[in-house]
């Protein structure tokens, strides 16, 4: 199979994967916010980001490594395989038994601090297990690039995570039924994750220092400093303000983080490539499908961003309550946050799947840290404003970083041209929704000149000539791969395109 047909293979068990799992954990936060009010929504959201944060401080940066090592050690030496995961599995056994005993040995102090109960913190401690070596076997299976698997073992732990949720809240146990429902949810995707085929792979003898020094210790700091940036937003403005705040904020970050999953998707599709191709030194194909990646990024996230400000107040009602339509004004700057988020993310996680595992370090430390030093002053002068603001800044900052060092180590040309055709899609399909907006009151009407604007979008982009071969031979790949009642149309699709490339 070639790479091309490769990534279209792990990008649609991938994108099925983010379909059905965000749909799911929408439904688990919709649940949140519809039954419960927003300190105890806040109570949530904190919990689960500090699962988040415990996670990658027991994980030691292994996840990446094993997502980038396996990979070339398809191509170079299947043998260090098993060694490496059996050494993997060790490491991060010994640190979550010593950070869940530090949990119930300080929860009188934590629950204190995060203003919540000991209860909430002795789940926390369950659910970071859960989630560790959850996270862990996932991204052997990505190493492995068996993506089908990968869908499955989410899909199931995340329909037990909103069952659970709902079963419990309706038991009458609030805050504590989404809490416990998530926690059983990283279990389930966890026992179906874990697989021991590659136990039956004759092991040898691999360089733990050195594995540790150059992949894993790089990716370890490279991940605090990381889930710093993604998770600390809720806990920096608890600590600072209250829940309630936390709350609001909390639902306008999840719903605009639902721009750059496509591009998170994608870039996970071309992860263990680009590795791969690393082993093999073929600079120029990675060039190739990193600018594809963004290609698709761009095609996909930038009309969804306008749609989303368009319908930020209807979309806030959908999934939670009047209580935080509030949350509408963080979005003209979490929307581009997210956008340009996506962007960064092709570049920096490249970074290290090419092998420049310290820059990759680097980077996302000083994102961190610009985060860090920036959000504390501006959220206790402008409340989530100015967490929003240090967020937007932090990740402006990322992305131009990982642009310029990616150009350096792969002679990469951005296609400008691309960028300018579907900038000039958006502003000629879109631009006329913004001036009539205060006259399309009505949401159906709203909703119909929304599926127009998007059809003008393809079709502007068609006459600016900007499809290809390679997205007709995507297409009629996907065709084979969906059930019968999409396969005519994806056909049909494949054929009329094939007309104007």
């Amino acid at each position: 199979m070639s790479v091309e047909k490769k990534l279209a293979a792990n990008t649609f068990y991938l994108f099925l994967n983010w379909f059905s799992i965000s749909g799911l954990s929408f439904l688990y936060w919709f649940i949140a916010g519809k039954t419960l009010n927003p300190s105890e929504y806040g109570i949530i959201a904190t919990s689960v980001n500090f699962m988040s944060i415990l996670s990658a401080i027991s994980l030691l940066g292994f996840t990446t490594a094993l997502n980038k090592l396996i990979p070339e050690y398809l191509v170079k030496n299947q043998g260090k395989i098993k060694s490496l995961i059996i050494f993997s599995v060790k490491v991060v056994s010994i640190i979550n038994a010593s950070i869940v005993l530090l949990l119930i040995f300080f929860s009188p102090q934590l629950s204190q601090i995060l203003k919540t109960n000991q209860e909430v913190i002795f789940i926390t401690a369950i659910g970071t297990i859960f989630l560790s070596f959850c996270s862990l076997y996932q991204y052997i299976l990505c190493g492995f690039q068996r993506m089908k698997k990968v869908f499955v073992s989410s899909l199931v732990g995340t329909i037990g995570k909103v069952a659970i949720s709902l079963i419990l809240i309706f038991l009458g146990l609030s805050y504590f039924g989404p809490l416990i429902g998530i926690t059983i949810g990283f279990f389930i995707t966890f026992t179906l994750s874990y697989t021991s085929f590659w136990l039956k792979i004759k092991g040898s003898q691999i360089n733990q220092r050195q594995i540790l020094s150059e992949f894993v210790l790089p990716a370890f700091v490279g991940s605090l400093a990381w889930m710093l940036f993604q998770n600390s937003q809720y806990v920096i403005l608890t600590i600072i303000k209250n829940p309630s705040v936390t709350g609001i904020f909390a639902l306008a970050l999840i719903l605009s983080s639902v721009i750059h999953i496509v591009t998170n998707t994608l870039v996970t599709a071309l992860f263990p490539i680009i590795s791969q191709l690393s082993a093999r030194g073929t600079k120029r194909k990675q060039a190739y499908l990193i600018n594809l990646v963004l290609r698709y990024s761009m095609f996909f996230t930038l009309p969804l961003g306008l749609l989303f400000i368009l319908f930020s107040r209807q979309v806030i009602l959908i999934f939670s309550s009047v209580e935080y339509l509030s949350a509408v004004q963080f979005f003209p700057i979490l929307i581009p946050a997210a956008i340009i988020f996506g962007y960064g993310i092709i570049f920096l996680e490249n970074l290290y799947a090419i092998g420049k595992t310290k820059i990759h370090r680097n980077i996302v430390i000083l994102t961190a840290l610009t985060f860090l030093f920036t959000s504390l002053p501006l959220t206790y002068l402008f409340s989530a404003w100015g967490l929003a603001s240090a967020y937007l800044m932090a990740v402006i900052l990322m992305t131009v970083l990982s642009i310029l060092f990616m150009k350096k180590y792969l002679k990469l040309g951005l296609p400008v041209k691309m960028v300018g055709k579907i900038l000039l899609a958006c502003l000629l399909s879109f631009g006329f929704l913004f001036v009539l907006e205060p006259i399309f009151i009505d949401f159906f009407v709203r909703t119909l000149f929304a599926v127009i604007s998007a059809f003008l979008y393809l079709f502007i982009l068609l006459f600016l000539k900007f499809y290809t071969k390679e997205d007709v031979n995507i297409i009629r790949f996907f065709a084979n791969r969906t059930p019968s009642a999409f396969k005519k149309v994806l056909y049909s699709l494949a054929e009329f395109l094939f007309r104007f490339v």
